[in-house]
């Protein structure tokens, strides 16, 4: 399979879940205000931080952290997209709740 190809199929994959956890962000945002909460945004970043965080990066660090050398060519194709889940969600936390 062509290397281009993978890359696309990341990069797909890292969008996917950087949206989701955008819109988890908005949702919660709608289901604040609905409620009648005056800081309906700064509760819903805080709130939905933790979850993004923990499936986003931590769920990829075991494999970053690979000591043995038998999965040591696993760690550069884990850093990546473990670096771009972290990026865009922190992305995503800062500039969803602008809009």
């Amino acid at each position: 399979m062509n290397e281009a190809l993978l890359s696309v199929f990341r990069i797909i994959g890292l969008s996917d879940v950087i949206i989701n956890g955008a819109l988890l962000i908005v949702g919660q945002i709608i289901a604040n205000e609905a409620a009648g909460s005056h800081g309906s945004i700064t509760d819903a970043v805080t709130a939905r931080f933790r979850p993004i965080l923990l499936t986003t990066f931590f769920g990829i660090a075991p494999p970053i952290l690979e000591t043995s050398l038998r999965e040591q060519f696993v760690v550069p194709a884990a850093v990546s997209p473990g670096l771009g889940l972290l990026m865009g969600s922190v992305f995503a936390i800062l500039r969803v709740p602008a809009l």
